[in-house]
């Protein structure tokens, strides 16, 4: 043998240590620890299966509890007792008498809305599905949509009732629920604030479950900095130093300055541990953190309501039925508080359905010089209140000056062929009746028909479509008060206050970071992944280890120090606050994938754990569809589809989690840092 070959360790796979360990026998061990990976799966789909059964029971239970607050509901079950289920005999017998008189109106006129009978029946329809009637739920909920057609809750409904078993069906009503939506600022205003509010917590959520994640993931390196800066600086004993080292990483927790802010600090404090993906999570997560309060701010016209109700949300409503008690006390409090001229105008349509023409007319004018009410309304409703106050030249003329404002506006056109109709100009209500038809063809006919003969109807008033509606909103919006839960993240509760207290603390945090990293320095240990600093390690051939690495390898052939090193491996049993970590990372997504798995994989985890955990709090959040006592028909929808995202996030982050595990566990991922192999 040579002198050249001699100087050369002896290679692994030709050593044979005593107790008989070879590379066989070594997968066996590996492969002896794999029901760790089988029993831990097991755990997350009971835990899964479990969180569907009280989410599932939860709704039903608010609900049942909700409706037997309901007055009408109880009015119509008295002779029932209460809690008692509905006979369907005696339900068909109730549902002739009571709906007979309301079905003949509304055939004798399709277009009419009955809104009160419309929530009478699908409450009526709430409480047969709380008691488990299907078949009279859906009839009841279809009595409701067809009294009112801009209804949308009993639609929401029957697509969350026929979605499984009448899937044709329940679409079709969802393109009845897009056609409302349409034409519905209330239904509009709820689908974009809630849009709003929950992508903002979704967002903030995910970000909050990646910042958790690197701080867990570096938290040993960034706590032994400290305990070393400590224990250098105060001359103090290690052990004290790692308890006030604690203190003092706690210590931004008491600031009460919101999380974002927190997390802001602490994950600049650590940037100098990131590698580069974990870098770019970082950014993105920090982006955010700086432009919430922003967002929030720029788009509060579109979810922020006044506390007093006084918004364009008020003027839908209120020009529906002008003259409601409810609605008028408070559009009478408002012109005496502020005397706006939306005010002045809505108590000018209540006069006009009054029968008070010349007092509508006194109204209208002083609401048109505040200039708020759109011209083509404010002008065909001036005419309405002249032909009513018998002065039929001037409201032919205020007609005119609405088609010259808006061509396209349905109800000036019907309204001049109706009174030039009446006053003998047949040929020119010919031509108004062609150019209505041609804007609105269905409208025309529900409006000129009644059953099977030809009606002489009367002039229609024009409301405010909601394009005004949103006009007038992004005009008036309401106060930038940070809505619930968001605030809670944010600092002092303030949008306001978000961005500078979040720049502050990212600047804070990287500073720091930076003079941590300078004064002592923290290296990997090359052996065993130990986060270990630079008065800690020990150098062997230019690398570095820490302390129980360094002495396992001291003094031993490469040979002899890499089968002493991978027999400690496959003997090395972790205490059980280490497991209990392990498994409770399948059930974190976001925040244990990024501990245990890669970057890209918890990504995508802390985004759809942040989303279905927004949606199943919805019912905190959230506004709902229609206000009373009764539920939101659509929270438990919205619950459920929660659900399904956090169940989604929970096996993406678990199969992250379960892939890393399994690549660190095999005996490959030893040999990479094999020292045999580096000395060869």
């Amino acid at each position: 043998m040579s002198t050249e070959a001699r100087l050369l360790p002896e290679p692994v796979r030709e050593a044979r240590p005593r107790n008989g360990l070879d590379s066989r026998q070594t997968e066996r061990a590996v492969a002896s620890k794999r029901w760790q990976f089988a029993i831990t799966p097991a755990i997350g789909i009971a835990a899964i299966l479990t969180a569907i059964v009280v989410v599932s029971v939860l709704p039903t239970c608010t609900d049942a509890s909700s409706a037997a607050v309901d007055t009408k509901t109880t009015e119509v079950t008295a002779d029932q007792g209460d809690g008692a289920a509905i006979d369907p005999a005696t339900a068909s017998s109730l549902d002739a008498a009571r709906w007979t008189t309301l079905e003949a109106e509304r055939r004798l006129n399709p277009g009419g809305n009955h809104r009160l009978a419309a929530v009478d029946a699908f409450l009526l329809g709430e409480r047969a599905w709380d008691q488990g009637q299907k078949e009279e739920a859906r009839a009841f909920w279809t009595k409701s949509a067809a009294f009112d057609i801009a209804y949308l809750p009993p639609r929401l409904r029957l697509v969350q009732a026929d979605l499984v078993s009448d899937f044709s069906g329940a679409m079709v009503t969802l393109r009845e629920c897009a056609e409302v939506f349409q034409g519905d600022f209330h239904v509009q205003r709820w689908v974009l604030s809630n849009a709003i509010l929950g992508f903002c917590l979704a967002t903030t959520l995910s970000a909050l479950a990646v910042v958790l994640g690197l701080l867990l993931k570096h938290s040993h390196p960034l706590h032994h900095t400290v305990t070393e800066t400590l224990s250098y600086a105060l001359r103090m004993n290690r052990t004290v130093a790692a308890i006030l080292a604690t203190v003092v990483l706690l210590l931004p927790l008491t600031a009460n300055l919101g999380l974002v802010v927190t997390a802001m600090f602490y994950l600049f404090l650590v940037s100098y541990r990131y590698n580069r993906p974990e870098r770019i999570l970082a950014l993105a997560a920090a982006t955010w953190g700086v432009i919430v309060g922003p967002v929030l701010i720029v788009s509060s016209p579109w979810w922020s309501i006044p506390p007093d109700g006084r918004d364009a949300g008020l003027i839908s409503e209120a020009q529906q039925d002008p003259t409601s008690p409810a609605f008028r006390l408070r559009v009478r409090q408002w012109i005496e508080d502020e005397r706006p001229g939306v005010a002045l105008y809505l108590e000018g349509l209540a006069s006009k359905v009054d029968s008070e023409g010349p007092r509508a007319v006194l109204f209208y004018e002083r609401a048109g010089r505040s200039g708020e009410v759109p011209p083509w309304v404010l002008e065909t409703n001036v005419g309405n209140a002249l032909i009513q106050a018998k002065e039929v030249d001037d409201g032919i003329r205020r007609y005119h000056r609405a088609i010259e404002v808006q061509p396209d506006a349905f109800e000036p056109h019907y309204n001049l062929a109706l009174t030039q109709a009446r006053s003998g100009r047949y040929l020119e209500s010919d031509a108004r009746f062609e150019r209505a038809s041609r804007i609105d063809l269905d409208r025309l006919r529900v409006l000129t028909r009644k059953g099977d003969r030809i009606d002489n109807p009367d002039p229609i008033d024009a409301l405010w479509s909601p394009p005004d509606l949103w006009a007038w909103t992004l005009k008036h919006p309401g106060p930038v008060i940070a809505p619930e839960p968001l605030a809670f993240f944010l600092p002092l509760r303030s949008l306001v206050w978000a961005t500078p207290a979040a720049l502050l603390s990212l600047v804070c945090g990287l500073a720091l970071g930076r003079w941590l990293k300078r004064i002592i320095r923290v290296h990997q240990c090359y052996q065993c992944g130990t986060p270990v600093c630079r008065r800690c390690l020990v150098r062997l051939d230019r690398r570095a280890y820490c302390s129980s690495c360094a002495e396992a390898l001291g003094g031993l052939s490469s040979g002899e120090a890499t089968r002493l090193l991978l027999k400690r491996l496959l003997d090395d049993r972790r205490e059980w606050t280490s497991q209990i970590a392990r498994i409770a990372a399948y059930f974190a997504p976001g925040i244990g994938t990024l501990v245990y798995g890669g970057a890209g994989i918890g990504f995508v985890a802390a985004v759809l754990g942040g989303l279905g955990v927004a949606l199943v709090l919805y019912p905190e959040w959230g506004q709902p569809l229609f206000w009373g006592p009764w539920p939101d028909p659509i929270s438990g929808l919205v619950r459920a589809i929660g659900v399904i995202f956090s169940i989604l996030a929970i096996l993406v982050g678990s199969a992250g989690v379960r892939a890393n595990r399994r690549r660190s566990s095999t005996v490959k991922a030893f040999l990479d840092r094999d020292v045999d192999r580096l000395a060869a």
